[in-house]
């Protein structure tokens, strides 16, 4: 499998999003393409990746905080199922974190060409000062 055909690796600007993560998409990948930050390769996927957590994270503020509260009986659940509801809200954040932290880490990380011809270049090094 490809880098390209990896899930890590989603392409949303062919595909149709929802238009609050597709509008953050575009606006953080022109910021990155502007100011030339990362490999311009990765620079869709992690506008994506941001947009995916920054909806996630404005959905769970304006919709699982009231539910929680329940101030103006937003919630007709217990409250044990609001909770639930919550944890599983949690877990899919950490894994969207999660993709996006590999993405990104990957992103920064040097080429792999060049990251071994640098390790050679020290280990020369190294071997002439030993001599």
């Amino acid at each position: 499998m490809s880098k390209n055909d990896s899930p890590r690796y989603y392409k949303p600007f062919e595909s149709s999003l929802p238009t609050h993560e597709m509008e953050i998409t575009r606006l953080i990948f022109e910021r990155l393409a502007k100011e030339n930050c990362l490999a311009e390769s990765e620079r869709e996927t992690i506008a994506y990746r941001i947009a995916e957590i920054m909806v996630t994270a404005k959905q769970m503020y304006t919709k699982s905080l009231p539910r929680l509260t329940n101030v103006n009986g937003e919630s007709d659940s217990p409250v044990e199922d609001d909770l639930t509801g919550l944890q599983m809200t949690f877990t899919h954040m950490c894994d969207l974190m999660h993709e996006f932290d590999s993405v990104y880490l990957e992103a920064i990380r040097p080429p792999k060409d060049l990251q071994d011809s640098e390790d050679e270049e020290e280990e020369e090094e190294k071997a002439s000062d030993e001599e």
